[in-house]
């Protein structure tokens, strides 16, 4: 093999093609002025395992909802993500662990949970299989179509434990232009 097949073999495998994504090629080393944000809320479902870019989202943002299940393997998943926590330094004031699909048949109660997890459970969201199956199916979410059904209060107690009401802005209505006048 000659130098130059060596180069463009190497400088090959160097490409970002071949590499794993890092968070540097999603935001340049060298950030300007931030722009305003476009939204008032983000929201991230991400995978268990933590990526680098997971972990960057992670701690830039305000709130964390860790959603588990009563399910042995999910409680030692979830007691493992709250060390990883832990031990990033991510505050627990900016956790908020919720049990997903509690089904009343589920022997381990939410007090064996948070005992177990040695973190407390912020809300319950009850199993309704039927009723969500129906709301994919008609492609309108649950929460708008029962909103008082015990899902629907649920989400919205959750919405307030996420949204500090007391400081978050007020939404202007924005003054619409219809073919180019006022309305």
């Amino acid at each position: 093999m000659t130098s130059a097949e060596a180069e463009r073999n190497t400088s090959a495998a160097e490409t970002p093609a071949t590499q794993d994504p890092t968070p540097e090629w999603y935001n340049p080393p060298v950030r300007p002025e931030p722009e305003p944000m476009i939204f008032d809320f983000v929201v991230l479902d991400t995978s268990s395992y933590l990526s680098d870019i997971s972990l960057e989202a992670i701690d830039s943002a305000d709130s964390l909802v860790l959603l588990t299940t009563p399910y042995l393997a999910t409680v030692k998943d979830t007691k493992l993500l709250l060390k990883t926590m832990s031990d990033l330094g991510v505050p627990a004031a900016k956790l908020n662990a919720v049990l997903n699909r509690m089904e009343p048949a589920i022997k381990m109660g939410r007090d064996v949970l948070e005992t177990n997890l040695k973190f407390p459970i912020s809300l319950e969201l009850p199993h309704v299989p039927g009723l969500l199956v129906d709301s994919v199916t008609d492609g309108v979410p649950l929460v708008l179509s029962k909103p008082k059904s015990d899902w629907g209060h649920r989400v919205a107690e959750l919405a307030r434990l996420i949204v500090d009401t007391s400081t978050a802005k007020a939404r202007k209505p924005k003054r619409g232009f219809l073919l180019g006048r006022p309305r």
